[in-house]
């Protein structure tokens, strides 16, 4: 636990360039992870064995000993992401399965019209029309964050 604080302790002081174009990425001992579109670097606190992230408007909380690791890089644009089962091709985000509820919210929560289609295999729906900006999908009972550019 010690050579975890002091690794994260290390990584924020180290972090001295703006974080446009930057991604946040937790890993969590059970395998799974969430992704963050940046604008600014994010405020990362460790107190009462509590991980708190605060970026913009958006603060997230985590039990600090879930947390395997966290990094900050570039985002590459939403190409090739592929969390939580989803993945993205092009401006098409897609989900496997049928009769998916795809739902789309701008990051400050309202829900975005979007037309989703069906294939035999996935359901899709696509972000051409949508302007730049982070944007928060959520099928299945899970969400990801994109940053669309």
């Amino acid at each position: 636990m010690k050579r975890l604080l002091l690794i994260l302790l290390t990584f924020i002081c180290t972090i001295t360039v703006l974080a446009d174009n930057k991604q946040l990425i937790i890993t969590f001992n059970d395998g799974t992870s969430q992704a963050f579109a940046l604008s600014n670097l994010p405020d990362i606190k460790m107190e009462n064995d509590k991980m708190t992230i605060k970026a913009g408007e958006t603060t997230a909380e985590y039990d600090l000993y879930k947390v395997k690791t966290f990094t900050i890089g570039e985002a590459t644009g939403i190409e090739g992401i592929a969390l939580k089962g989803f993945t993205m091709d092009g401006n098409k985000f897609i989900v496997p399965g049928v009769n998916n509820s795809i739902r789309l919210y701008s990051v400050d929560g309202k829900k975005v019209e979007l037309n989703q289609m069906q294939t035999d295999s996935a359901s899709f729906i696509s972000l051409d029309a949508l302007p730049k900006g982070v944007y928060i999908i959520s099928a299945n009972g899970k969400s990801v964050k994109i940053l669309k550019k």
